[in-house]
């Protein structure tokens, strides 16, 4: 596709950032400042840039497509009629899946109330065995967003290989949740 049609479809979706490549350290605090900017005024940006955060070092940390130190995968901020919206994704084993699928379930059930209390809990433990973070990141995630998370997971050519999608929702001021 020539570049000006993906401009347009980029713009007329309401694309505001889009990123894909290596998530390292300079990375994310380079797109977190771009972010900062992206969001100066919106009520919101706070929770938007701690949910950026946190999938980000999820991309960094556990994606099985990686450069020398860090994982690959894709960011997009949108901005649709009532809301902000966060995905990233990047490639993961079906292991991988199986345990997102598990835990992802198992967050969305939680209330507000229960997933503070889950990751109070959380912090307070062991790290999570096989995990490069304190096992805090979906409740954060949950715990800032204003709707229930969203997920996929595609099949790929390589059957090793999943593609996960994590989306996060913001309302915008005035807007109200359906919950979907």
């Amino acid at each position: 596709m020539q570049l000006s049609k993906q401009y347009n479809v980029l713009k007329r979706t309401g694309v505001a950032l889009l990123y894909k490549g290596p998530f390292s350290e300079t990375t994310i605090s380079s797109l977190n400042d771009l972010l900062k900017e992206k969001l100066e005024g919106e009520k919101k940006k706070n929770r938007i840039l701690t949910v950026f955060v946190e999938m980000a070092q999820n991309v960094a940390h556990y994606s099985i497509e990686r450069d020398e130190k860090s994982g690959i995968g894709i960011l997009v901020l949108r901005r649709k009629a009532h809301n902000w919206e966060l995905n990233c994704g990047n490639a993961i084993t079906r292991e991988q899946a199986d345990f997102l699928t598990k835990r992802l379930e198992e967050t969305k059930q939680y209330s507000q109330e229960e997933l503070k209390q889950k990751y109070n809990e959380q912090i307070r433990s062991d790290r999570p065995e096989k995990s490069k973070g304190a096992g805090l990141g979906f409740y954060e995630i949950a715990r800032k967003s204003d709707m229930p998370l969203v997920y996929q997971f595609e099949e790929s050519g390589d059957s090793e290989e999943i593609f996960f999608r994590l989306t996060a929702r913001f309302l915008l001021e005035g807007a109200y949740s359906t919950g979907l």
